[in-house]
């Protein structure tokens, strides 16, 4: 017994390892379990947590922009619009004192520019940097065009440069050193500036003084007005502000000017806090004359957004350029006011790939792949000045004669169910509907809101800033409009619709292929206007 018992035993034990050892694994594997689905859940909350973070990026990028199915989801703001006048920044300032016994006009032009530079520096503004050495080739152009045999300005063009500025202190002593480099071509008898300035936090109306004084000195005609209150947004339409501030730059500089110019205005000039040349400002003159347009319009640039900029997880900083910055990709900046004459946006307003896009390649790639629609990007690609329905963009040369007729920036009227678009597009709308349709986008002004991008190899290489082609139509038979520089206005077709892109601070969906479209024109101008511009809607084609 005692062995049958040992044996037993040790049986017992033996067998009962591997029992022991499978019970270890078993509890084991039940130990994993948990593990393994709590793996597996982290997994779900963490692939969950990234749709949830890209559907809302995605919304917070593009939806929340597409434009609206109807003006009900976009209830009008009546809230009280106050706009103050402002007051003359020259006042109490020392007066500047060029030696003006000296008859040359370039020379004293020089010393205004120096004598500027010192007092924008004393209001801690730095004198611009922005090199504007066209080439030879462009120089040579500028002066046969504006200049006379002994070198003296011709005089043809009576202009208005009109600015609304606020905190553009950065950009201010490149468009001071414009406008007074363009004075040696447009002549200090030809021309006038108006400024309207509000609400800057920075040394902007120190500035504008300033350059105020110095016009003061060169006996240039000029209206400045800097007003210090915040505009009030809450409640109020936020267009309805923005116009009153750009008829305060227009309207009261405009009856000056066209007193103190001999003849009357030529040209209503208008320039963004923007990076420009003299050239650019001479460039929208010219062609505006060239093509017989009522308005010509620069094209202006950004530089284009890495992921982490465009989704504002860091911000976009603005080193000094570099041949690295040179290659930098662009894209347009001002989509919202610019139309096509089929009445498209010049570039898709939904694009997830806007950022990493070529910035010139997409400018009219919305359009028909037939004549005249075709025509658009061609032009463009090729240099030469595009007809559109409406464009700003920066720098806008536009005739006088529609001011003169009453026409003033303004807010949509919702009463008759108009787009609450930019007053800057309604402007176009206005000019169109009294007859003034012809509208110009010319590649070869290309001006910026940072210095850095202005001599990017990308936008010297798509404007063609630096080379000039001949006007090979008063050559050459050849009628080939994807080159010519001159337009044949009586082969491009009018709009029938346009597209709203109103002005949101509502959210409302209209997927891009679902557009809401309006009239190109203004019912109520052309109930006014006279029979004479009864073909403003009935002819098929611009002429």
């Amino acid at each position: 017994m005692p062995y049958s018992q040992d044996h037993g035993t040790a049986g017992s034990d033996e067998d009962s390892k591997p029992l022991l050892n499978g019970n270890k694994h078993h509890n084991h594997q039940r130990k994993n379990k948990p593990y393994r689905r709590h793996q597996r859940i982290t997994k779900v909350l963490i692939l969950y947590l990234v749709l949830i973070t890209s559907l809302g990026l995605v919304y917070q990028r593009y939806l929340h922009r597409l434009i609206f199915i109807d003006y009900d989801a976009f209830p009008e703001r009546t809230g009280r619009v106050i706009i103050n006048p402002g007051i003359d920044p020259e006042l109490n300032l020392s007066p500047v004192y060029i030696n003006r016994t000296d008859t040359d006009q370039n020379l004293l032009i020089d010393k205004a520019i120096h004598e500027l530079a010192k007092r924008l520096k004393s209001v801690y503004i730095q004198p611009s940097t922005l090199e504007c050495h066209p080439s030879s080739e462009t120089e040579r152009l500028i002066r046969t065009r504006f200049l006379d045999n002994k070198g003296l300005p011709k005089g043809d063009h009576q202009v208005m440069i009109a600015l609304n500025l606020h905190s553009s202190q950065d950009s201010l002593s490149a468009i001071t050193n414009a406008i007074l480099n363009s004075l040696r071509y447009l002549g200090t008898s030809n021309v006038f500036v108006s400024i309207y300035e509000n609400g800057s936090w920075d040394h902007t109306p120190e500035g504008i003084g300033q350059f105020g004084a110095i016009l003061t000195s060169l006996n240039i005609p000029h209206h400045f007005r800097t007003a210090q209150e915040d505009t009030i947004w809450d409640g109020v339409d936020r267009i309805s502000i923005l116009s009153g501030y750009r008829n305060l730059a227009l309207s009261p500089g405009f009856k000056m000017a066209d007193k103190a110019l001999n003849g009357g205005l030529s040209e209503v000039v208008f320039i963004n806090d923007v990076f420009l040349c003299y050239q650019d400002i001479l460039e929208v003159i010219w062609e505006r004359n060239l093509q017989h347009a009522d308005a010509s319009c620069g094209t202006d640039w950004r530089g284009s957004k890495s992921i982490l900029e465009e989704y504002g997880i860091t911000k976009k900083k603005s080193p000094a350029l570099s041949p690295q910055n040179r290659k930098q990709s662009l894209v347009l900046y001002d989509s919202w006011v610019p139309r096509s004459l089929s009445g498209k946006t010049l570039r898709p307003r939904l694009d997830i790939l806007t950022e990493y896009r070529d910035g010139y390649s997409v400018i009219f790639d919305q359009e028909k792949r037939e004549e005249p629609h075709d025509l658009y990007q061609q032009r463009f690609q090729n240099n030469v000045a595009v007809p559109v329905y409406s464009c700003w963009n920066g720098i806008v040369s536009l005739s006088p004669k529609p001011f003169r007729e009453g026409i003033k920036f303004r807010a949509a009227d919702r009463k008759i169910g108009e787009c609450p678009s930019s007053e800057c597009q309604l402007l176009a709308k206005d000019f169109w509907s009294l007859g003034f349709n012809k509208w110009i986008l010319v590649p070869k002004v290309a001006v910026t809101y940072s210095q850095d991008l202005y001599h990017s190899q990308a936008l010297i290489d798509g404007s063609n800033r630096n080379h000039n082609r001949s006007i090979h139509s008063s050559l050459s038979e050849d009628d080939d409009q994807s080159w010519n520089e001159i337009i044949d206005w009586k082969r491009y077709l009018k709009p029938e619709t346009v597209v709203c892109w109103p002005d949101m601070y509502k959210f409302h969906i209209d997927f891009e292929w679902n557009h809401v479209l309006e009239s190109p024109y203004n019912p109520k101008l052309l109930k006014n206007s006279s029979s004479s511009l009864s073909d403003t809607t009935t002819c098929k084609y611009l002429n």
